[in-house]
C-alpha cells in the first residue's frame, strides 16, 4: 500500500489522471497524444508514441529506482501484442484462460461455456449500448 500511494503521488506529479473505473490505470493528454501508465503491485507499463514514453520514463526514473526492460511481449501474465501500423496494442490472457479451462475442466465432454460475445469480438470505443443507469445500480 505504501508503494502505491507513492505511485499515485508521483503519477499526480508528472500530471497524470488515475482512471475512474480501474485506479491501476493513469492517463494524459499531450498534443493530441494519449500516454498510459499500467501499474501491478510494483510492475509498471507504459504505452504511447515513442517521444512521449521516452519523456514519461525519463520522469518515473526520477522519482523511483527503476529497471529498463525495453519494448514488452509480456506483462504480469499477459502477452502483449503490438501493431505499430495499426497504432494498436493487445494484451491477452492466455495461460490465464487455460488455467480456468483445465480447473473447472470445460473443455472434458465436448462442452464449451457460452459467452455473450462471439469469439474474436475486439471493442472498440463508441460499440456498444447505454446502459440505464437507474436499472443497473
Amino acid at each position: 500500500m505504501q508503494f502505491w500511494r507513492a505511485l499515485l503521488a508521483a503519477m499526480l506529479d508528472m500530471r497524470f489522471n488515475q482512471n475512474k473505473d480501474d485506479p491501476c490505470l493513469y492517463f494524459k493528454w499531450v498534443g493530441g497524444f494519449l500516454i498510459l501508465w499500467m501499474s501491478w503491485v510494483d510492475d509498471c507499463m507504459v504505452a504511447g508514441s515513442t517521444s512521449l514514453v521516452r519523456e514519461a520514463k525519463k520522469d518515473m526514473m526520477l522519482q523511483f529506482e527503476c529497471d529498463e526492460l525495453g519494448e514488452m511481449d509480456k506483462y504480469v501474465g499477459c502477452k502483449v501484442e503490438q501493431d505499430r501500423a495499426a497504432r494498436t496494442i493487445k494484451l491477452t490472457q492466455l495461460v490465464l484462460l487455460q488455467s480456468y479451462s483445465n480447473k473447472f475442466k470445460l473443455d472434458e465432454h465436448g462442452h464449451t461455456p457460452t459467452t455473450p460475445a462471439e469469439p474474436d469480438t475486439v471493442l472498440k470505443k463508441g460499440e456498444g449500448i447505454q446502459l440505464d443507469k437507474a436499472e443497473h445500480s
